[in-house]
């Protein structure tokens, strides 16, 4: 199983070529040999050439799944970054592998490295048509960047997008007005941040919640809530980039 996943990772232009060999062969042999026969074997070699194509992507594909979980569960997102670079160095032209590659260089704090990737991609056509990559994509660009907030919008009132990623883009234009007042301290901002950390799905949700509420209660002075919601980034924020900022706050918390 690691063997095919590496020859996967590393050899999948090689593997797709030795697939479809066979399949060269025999529309030769057969266009040698029964010259009577016209459509038929060069439409049996092209779906023979799709199915290697489809097979070998969708075998790609089904390795992400470890990896996101990784993230999810675990905060780490180097074995998502690993994947998509082998990938990309296979098919610079890929679309989907880069801007996950720019998501996880984001959330481990390389944002210069991310946005480089993510700037790859701005304008393909193969972004657009997934508004799942274009939520992706705009959660790599910084928050002060125009285009972000142009694009959520766009999605939040797109009369031919999915309700769910309308939903989506929505509630991350709110997260960001959200965030962007957490050195206001306003108490209106509580209630509103309790419930990102109960709608939170995964561990990496809880970390980013937790964070939010930390930094919000180191404003207001409120040192002993801080502290638990610091803490807890720390104890599980794995190799995401906000549980250093957490540990530094962390530090700067007075000793009782």
């Amino acid at each position: 199983m690691k063997t095919l996943k590496k020859l996967l990772l590393t050899k999948a232009r090689v593997l797709f070529w030795l697939w479809c060999l066979p399949g060269m062969v025999w529309l030769i042999w057969m266009s040698a040999t029964r010259p009577d026969l016209e459509v038929a074997p060069l439409f049996l070699f092209t779906v023979w050439v799709l199915l290697g194509f489809w097979g070998i992507n969708l075998s790609a594909g089904l390795l992400r799944r470890p990896a996101l979980q990784v993230l999810d569960e675990d905060c780490d997102p180097e074995p998502l970054l690993e994947l998509c670079q082998a990938v990309i160095r296979q098919n610079r032209q890929v679309v989907s592998y880069r801007v996950l590659e720019a998501w996880a260089l984001t959330l481990l704090g390389r944002d210069k490295e991310a946005l480089a990737s993510a700037n790859l991609v701005e304008g393909r056509w193969k972004l657009k048509r997934s508004a799942a990559l274009v939520l992706t994509w705009c959660a790599v660009l910084p928050p002060d960047d125009p285009r972000r907030e142009k694009t959520l919008k766009h999605m939040s009132k797109g009369l031919f997008v999915r309700r769910k990623f309308r939903r989506a883009a929505k509630e991350m234009l709110e997260w960001s007005e959200t965030v962007s007042k957490l050195g206001e301290s306003a108490p209106e901002l509580e209630p509103i941040l309790l419930e990102r950390l109960e709608a939170a799905r995964c561990t990496r949700d809880q970390v980013t919640a937790h964070m939010a509420l930390g930094v919000y209660y180191c404003q207001r002075g409120q040192m002993d809530k801080a502290q638990e919601h610091l803490g807890f980034v720390a104890a599980h924020g794995g190799k995401l980039d906000i549980r250093a900022d957490a540990e530094r706050l962390l530090c700067r918390l007075p000793v009782h």
